[in-house]
């Protein structure tokens, strides 16, 4: 008996699982008698296992014709392989070794015939291919939409604006101090407050009339004097700048170094970018602790 060609395997395996037409039928046939193979049935065993594991979950049954061939393939006793007491060496003759050669061969003429175990191979690897499809299928990763605890979709929450983060600080504890405008052209008319954290080393600065700047010219920049620094040289705490448009500004403060005991905040003009140290030429806005 010759191993089934693969064109064989492909249309035992169409028939099993989808019926195949006349053609490839005659065609199948033609394959099989070839190679000395007459046993489509187990293929048709394995569709029909793969059909009671799998459920089928609402899809169509299974053709007829596995079906039936399943049914009637149930009802075909599956030969076993000989009993160890069957298998007998060369001993020298004697009346006890005739007995049991005459018993072991009475015992295998009685047995069903054997099939070829090529047909099962085949079955077993498509059985063994569509459960591992199928496993692989229910068990791949699918996209799940994130709900909160109470089933609704969870919605990114926005973070907070300068203003708001700037209201959380002060209902936390954090000191306000208002701006004092000096007599520098660009502080006419402003006004605003600057809120310090100490615990947690953040700010904001509003402003509400200060004058635009041109950042390609100048830029505002604020000093955080520490009582515990040498007061020639003021903490850094960012640069920034005023759009004519924007109307009430906010700014957050960006300190540079840690301040350990701040007694007054001062806003200057300087060139694009800032400076690191200031010769407070031009100081717009002042606010004591």
């Amino acid at each position: 008996m010759m191993p089934l060609p693969e064109r064989a395997i492909e249309l035992l395996c169409d028939s099993a699982l989808f019926g195949l037409d006349e053609a490839e039928r005659h065609e199948l046939n033609q394959l099989l008698a070839s190679a000395g193979h007459d046993d489509l049935w187990t293929f048709d065993v394995a569709a029909a296992a793969i059909d009671l594991a799998a459920g089928y979950h609402g899809r169509d049954a299974l053709p007829e014709n596995v079906q039936r061939s399943a049914i009637e393939a149930a009802r075909v006793p599956i030969a076993r392989a000989p009993s160890p007491t069957a298998v007998l060496l060369d001993p020298p003759v004697t009346d006890n070794v005739v007995a049991l050669q005459s018993r072991a061969v009475s015992t295998t003429a009685a047995a069903p015939p054997q099939r070829s175990p090529w047909p099962w191979l085949m079955a077993a690897a498509c059985f063994a291919f569509a459960i591992g499809s199928m496993i692989w299928s229910t068990q791949r990763p699918q996209p799940v939409a994130l709900t909160t605890f109470g089933g609704a979709p969870d919605v990114p929450v926005p973070e907070p604006t300068p203003a708001q983060q700037r209201e959380q600080l002060i209902a936390a504890g954090a000191k306000v101090m208002t701006w004092s405008a000096t007599s520098d052209p660009a502080a006419a008319g402003a006004r605003g407050d600057v809120v310090w954290d100490q615990s947690t080393q953040r700010g904001f600065m509003r402003f509400s009339g200060l004058a635009a700047n041109n950042p390609q010219q100048s830029q505002y920049q604020l000093w955080i004097f520490d009582d515990k620094r040498d007061q020639r040289f003021p903490i850094d705490g960012g640069v920034f700048d005023i759009d004519r448009d924007t109307g009430d500004v906010i700014v957050a403060i960006r300190a540079k170094l840690p301040v350990d005991a701040p007694t007054l905040f001062a806003v200057t003009v300087e060139r694009p970018g800032g400076v690191v140290v200031s010769n407070r030429q031009r100081i717009v806005v002042t606010a004591k602790t």
